[in-house]
């Protein structure tokens, strides 16, 4: 009987699979396009941010100095030498007992250091009357309080969100290296699989792999460049093995990860880095450094599943230097099994700051992914996890 041509520990696979990672190259892109991807170089502030002292209120600019006696029984009156909107030019400079209407965003004139509000005034023959004393920089954000020129905006390894963005555009950045999107192969082999949008055949299974494992390298920020369904004839999947060598970074094969009478991939792949982890589910699963990094995944799609989390992430957060899963230490709400000698990936969900471990398992029960947020993996060296244990909790992406 043939058997696994390597059973490793889940860290030592891991370990032996990060020695292999290739390294990407980068690309220039607009800021409005950099989101989601990974910048791959220091963006340094072109310019302070905000560029100029600016009302954060509407209300009136005035000289902070002028209104340290304001006060309820001595009110004081200033005149109002004009108006400035956001985008406008103060019309001139407020002097001595002088003060400017003046909208949220806009300029704050020559001579001024602080804002009263609207409401906290009132109006009458061309001037306002203050009851309180107004501090400096009263309502007023200065010129580089945000950023100033020269401070990082976002550093290399940052994975590029909205708000970063908003940030790299109100610093007047216009473009950024990013790390270029990982290219990706996926090959799903199997005489029963039927196409997604084909006519369902007896005793067929849709192939859900191929569609789930293209969605997952998509979150990741990379791109699928090859996608095929092959049956299990040795010269179709030879033929897509070497379409996927030469049109991708990291190949991923669904099927044939085992050592059934059809499973060609453990044949035709060689020398397989290590074939076989101590994992649960996935522990049919090879992993060879060949052209490029190539994968063979179980055909089950919840191990397929797994096996992407525990390989495909750890190798993408290494190549673009970021990190892609939010993990959290939490404590576990109920106490469960596991088996010494394996991880074991429990599925879990977080409810009031707790993990709970979602009852339903099997490499081929897919309602367990959608009822869980993520995952907790046991170590092989422990029988099992007492209520009240803090872990580790990966969130799903």
């Amino acid at each position: 009987m043939k058997k696994f041509k390597s059973l490793l520990y889940y860290d030592e696979a891991r370990a032996l699979l990060l020695e292999r990672v290739p390294r990407i190259g980068s690309e220039t892109v607009p800021v409005e396009r950099s989101f989601g991807r990974v910048c791959s170089a220091d963006v340094a502030c072109p310019m302070d941010s905000p560029p100029f002292d600016r009302a954060a209120m509407d209300g009136f600019a005035v000289r902070s100095h002028d209104t340290f006696h304001a006060s309820e029984a001595s009110p004081l009156s200033l005149r109002v030498v004009g108006s400035v909107d956001a985008g406008g030019s103060p019309p001139s400079t407020v002097g001595k007992c002088e003060a400017m209407r003046i909208m949220t965003g806009a300029p704050l004139p020559d001579g001024a250091d602080a804002v009263v509000m609207a409401e906290h005034v009132t109006t009458r023959d061309g001037t306002v009357v203050l009851s309180t004393k107004a501090a400096p920089h009263l309502n007023v954000s200065r010129a580089g309080e945000d950023m100033s020129r020269g401070d990082v905006v976002v550093s290399r390894g940052t994975l590029i969100g909205p708000q970063h963005v908003a940030l790299l555009a109100s610093a007047g950045v216009h473009e950024l290296d990013v790390f270029a999107r990982p290219r990706f192969s996926i090959i799903t082999t199997g005489d029963e699989l039927v196409a997604l949008h084909g006519p369902y055949r007896r005793y067929g299974v849709y192939d859900s792999n191929g569609a789930m494992l293209s969605s997952l390298v998509c979150m990741c920020g990379g791109e699928v460049t090859h996608r095929a369904s092959v049956p299990d004839r040795r010269d179709d999947i030879e033929a897509a093995l070497e379409r996927g060598q030469s049109s991708a970074d990291v190949v991923v094969f669904t099927g044939g990860s085992s050592f059934g009478d059809k499973d060609l991939l453990s044949e035709l792949i060689s020398p397989f880095v290590f074939h076989g982890v101590a994992i649960k589910p996935g522990k049919p699963l090879g992993f060879a450094s060949l052209e490029r990094p190539t994968f063979v995944f179980s055909g089950y799609p919840v191990a397929a599943f797994v096996q992407f989390y525990l390989f495909v992430i750890p190798l993408l957060e290494q190549m673009l230097e970021t990190t892609l899963c939010t993990r959290i230490d939490v404590p576990v709400d109920t106490s469960f099994s596991s088996t010494l000698g394996r991880s074991e990936f429990v599925r879990a969900r977080i409810f009031e700051g707790r993990a709970s471990p979602v009852p339903i398992s099997g490499s081929s029960m897919l309602t367990s992914l959608t009822q869980a947020d993520g995952y907790l993996l046991t170590s092989p060296e422990e029988e099992g996890v007492n209520e009240g244990e803090m872990r580790t909790f990966t969130y799903f992406l």
